[in-house]
């Protein structure tokens, strides 16, 4: 009898369960500046969009125009699998300016319902809390485990989109996983 050969094992990162980040989003950020006729306002503009996600906060800071944001992965992803990433523009301000094109990490899921679910929590939001629902909490990644932050409500700032970006899993070379853009 001939012997069965064994199913090829995928390759998986697995997930966080002690809400510590384990998953890092590098940052492409350029500011322009417009200091206008008063020599007091400022108004900035900024491109803020993730550029990958890694497993090591030392690869995405090589990647980052600025500091990587973090997640809290409390989901495994095998290789080959999407990540849903929910990122939010946002205005922000102070006595003397602006600056629009504000952005940050909101979620991360591997559902794409989900990334829907949590597109529409933090465009609806009204409260610096954006609560996960139970239901759906072991399968979402946030900055800080657990509930969403809402940077965008404020006294200064203003909600200017929500985008949902799409990022494949991959194993490099050396062993660790990352994220390209899909």
């Amino acid at each position: 009898m001939a012997r069965k050969k064994p199913a090829k094992k995928k390759k998986s990162y697995s997930g966080s369960e002690d809400n510590k980040p384990n998953l890092f989003v590098a940052i492409y950020e350029t500011e322009t500046d417009d200091e206008g006729n008063n020599n007091d306002w400022r108004e900035t503009t900024k491109d803020w969009r993730p550029r990958g996600i890694f497993t090591t906060r030392e690869r995405a800071e090589n990647y980052s125009s600025w500091c990587p944001d973090s997640l809290c992965c409390p989901f495994g992803i095998e290789d080959g699998e999407l990540l849903f990433v929910i990122v939010v523009r946002y205005s922000t301000g102070h006595t003397f300016g602006c600056t629009t094109g504000e952005g940050t990490v909101a979620a991360a899921t591997k559902v794409p319902e989900v990334a829907k679910k949590l597109r529409n929590l933090c465009a609806m939001a009204e409260n610096f809390t954006v609560e996960i629902p139970e239901d759906i909490r072991n399968i979402v990644a946030t900055p800080y485990g657990g509930d969403i932050h809402a940077h965008w409500l404020g006294y200064f700032e203003r909600l200017e989109s929500i985008h949902v970006f799409q990022f494949a899993v991959n194993k490099s070379p050396d062993g660790e996983y990352f994220f390209e853009e899909h």
